[in-house]
């Protein structure tokens, strides 16, 4: 019966919610202190052009907030910068470090222009046809993408000559 006793609490404790163990909440003096934001912070509620598949600047939330009711804040020591202290904004919950490479090597071979258009607009995941009443899926492929850089180069080479488009990838993330 007594490890009965020790196991609900410890069992409790894994399903509490986590909290980043590189945050921490900081003193109102602690605040004060000049410190920059966590990396990408600004990224947070950012729209994407899905034609341009570009930031579009718009942010839908407030970034620049970071000052909690009581004076103190959520401070970050990022251990991907030498422990350097940044503050995180309130509109972001759960920020941590957490670097992750996937090794497998992706790739694509398009065709065309559209077809890297397309192959463009499916990293972009979201909902944006359905709001533009285009459930048909042969609009899709001419609007996301159509107008990205990437697009915009594999159109000049396809009018100067047969050309096929290689896509390689291999995604790292460092921070969630």
């Amino acid at each position: 019966m007594a490890r009965s006793g020790v196991f609900i609490p410890l069992l409790l404790l894994f399903l509490l919610p986590s909290v980043s163990p590189d945050c921490y909440t900081g003193t109102s003096t602690e605040c004060e202190e000049t410190m920059a934001f966590v990396p990408a912070h600004s990224l947070v509620g950012e729209g994407i052009d899905v034609t341009t598949l570009e930031w579009t600047g718009a942010n839908l939330v407030d970034t620049s907030l970071w000052h909690h009711p009581n004076g103190t804040c959520t401070i970050c020591e990022n251990r991907l910068q030498g422990r350097q202290k940044q503050r995180l904004p309130l509109a972001v919950v759960d920020w941590r470090v957490q670097i992750s490479c996937n090794r497998d090597l992706s790739s694509s071979v398009e065709e065309s222009a559209a077809a890297v258009g397309r192959a463009l607009a499916l990293d972009v995941n979201n909902d944006w046809m359905s709001e533009l009443e285009l459930l048909d899926e042969s609009h899709g492929p001419a609007l996301g993408g159509s107008k990205s850089q990437l697009t915009s180069y594999a159109y000049q080479k396809e009018l100067q000559d047969k050309y096929m488009f290689v896509r390689q990838e291999m995604p790292c993330v460092y921070y969630r």
